[in-house]
């Protein structure tokens, strides 16, 4: 196989998912501060919220990217975040602070996690959280991690380049959210 540009044999990368949405700096805002990321692109029609550069996240999950549309969203979203915290309740409570709401998309009530959306209604799960086992696993894993290319930079690193940074991955601006970093996109199947 032929190595690709990232690296790796595909080079192929997911760059961004992308939100249609009315008001995009509202939800660029309420995402960057519900996952502790940072807003690297504040104009419309398009925002972009990204982890924070030289985080565990920065260059391999992708970026949201929201775009300004006319239309009103319509039914239940065919994809949707499943965020894993450390403790669901409280994340839950913090989450309707920054202006999320608990939805019924049909998920009974002996479900482990709970269905909230945003302030657009674009619904998302909060999971319970990991056994002690499955965590403990988790962190290992999460600080064991190393980059697998040459010249990539490591968390704390301050570099010029940063190889396999996304085209959607802008020069960040001085707008930031506070870091949280007790919710995060489940990086463990369930």
């Amino acid at each position: 196989m032929v190595a690709g540009a990232y690296g790796d044999a595909m080079g192929l990368r997911i760059g961004a998912l992308v939100v249609d949405s009315h008001d995009p700096g509202r939800l660029a805002r309420f995402w960057a501060e519900a996952l502790g990321w940072v807003i690297s692109r504040d104009e419309d029609p398009e925002w972009v919220v990204e982890p924070a550069e030289g985080s565990r996240e920065d260059c391999v999950v992708a970026d949201l990217l929201f775009i300004k549309v006319p239309e009103p969203k319509a039914g239940k979203n065919r994809l949707h975040f499943d965020l894993r915290p450390e403790h669901q309740s409280a994340e839950v409570a913090r989450l309707e602070g920054l202006g999320a709401t608990r939805v019924d998309v049909g998920q009974g009530d002996e479900q482990a996690w709970v269905v909230m959306a945003d302030p657009e209604g674009n619904e998302f799960c909060v999971q319970d959280a990991h056994s002690p086992q499955v965590r403990a696993e988790w962190l290992r894993r999460y600080g064991a991690y190393e980059p697998v290319f040459p010249g990539h930079a490591k968390p704390g690193d301050r570099v010029a380049a940063q190889p396999g940074r996304s085209p959607f991955q802008r020069q960040r601006r001085s707008v930031q959210s506070s870091v949280f970093d007790g919710l995060r996109v489940d990086d463990l199947c369930s």
